[in-house]
């Protein structure tokens, strides 16, 4: 399985369409991502680190709003109807 397939299909078309293949940091990167482990992706300036730390965060997001399964970012129920406004991802970029 590529590891881009855990994500949902709009996502996943988004991704491929918008650069293709992930990048290694990305395709290493994003399993330990998507199990939730604390994760420090190395790599070279332009590899994708970012978009790889927030491509799964987004893909949550929408999972939520949109009442899937797996929407548990902020631990909602997956039910759209009680979406509660707020911070659903905080992500810190090192400049």
């Amino acid at each position: 399985m590529n590891t881009i397939d855990a994500f949902l299909p709009a996502v996943q078309a988004w991704f491929r369409d918008t650069f293709g293949e992930p990048t290694p940091p990305q395709a290493l990167g994003w399993p330990a991502i998507q199990r939730g482990d604390h994760t420090l992706i190395l790599s070279p300036t332009g590899s994708g680190k970012t978009l790889a730390a927030f491509l799964w965060g987004i893909d949550q997001i929408y999972r939520e709003l949109a009442g899937e399964p797996g929407g548990e970012l902020a631990g909602a129920s997956g039910d759209a109807d009680e979406y509660e406004p707020g911070v659903r991802l905080l992500y810190v970029s090192p400049l």
